[in-house]
């Protein structure tokens, strides 16, 4: 019995987390509920209640760790040796891949009413979310490299804007992928703010 305790005590916040991200990926954030993740682990729904204060908190908590993991996937292909537009355009292109390979995740990231609704906590303060963050380092490298003369947020917003709505036009079947869509907008983008 000193046992179970001490998993709930030590464990069960990361099992009910983990649970929570298998059970998005396998069925969607719609169809989760605390009485779904407590029968997947064998516990009740009040047990959750006292990790997680409400199920927007999990989902919360939820964004956090995909966006970190999703983070790291893009970081991949990031590398000092190369242009950020470059970076970015190796970026975009994975970024459309993971909104067609992980569409309930992206869903939950992206589209729920659990996604952030502020990216920006002031002009120049990012919330907590390291896909979000990555992203606005390489258009700061960008903006530096090409001299350019525009601000981070507006063009963070032109170029997220474009990567975000081209995704979900490709997935959705509106559009057929081609990388050198994301090529040419980049190259667009940089050339109009270089030209201003």
């Amino acid at each position: 019995m000193l046992e179970k305790k001490a998993y709930h005590k030590k464990n069960l916040k990361e099992k009910i987390l983990e649970t929570t991200i298998t059970l998005v990926e396998k069925e969607g954030f719609q169809n989760v509920a605390t009485r779904k993740i407590a029968k997947e682990l064998g516990i009740s729904s009040t047990a959750i209640y006292r990790h997680y204060q409400s199920l927007e908190d999990l989902f919360s908590k939820v964004i956090i760790r995909l966006s970190t993991i999703l983070a790291k996937k893009l970081n991949q292909n990031i590398n000092e040796k190369f242009s950020a537009k470059s970076c970015l355009e190796k970026v975009g292109i994975d970024f459309v891949h993971f909104s067609m390979e992980k569409t309930h995740f992206f869903n939950l990231l992206f589209l729920s009413p659990y996604s952030p609704k502020r990216i920006f906590e002031s002009e120049t303060t990012l919330i907590e979310f390291p896909t979000i963050s990555l992203f606005l380092q390489l258009v700061n490298r960008m903006i530096k490299e090409n001299k350019l003369a525009i601000e981070p947020p507006l063009l963070f917003v032109q170029l997220w804007s474009f990567i975000l709505g081209y995704s979900m036009l490709v997935r959705e079947g509106n559009v057929l992928f081609e990388q050198s869509v994301i090529q040419h907008t980049i190259q667009c983008l940089i050339s109009k703010e270089a030209t201003q």
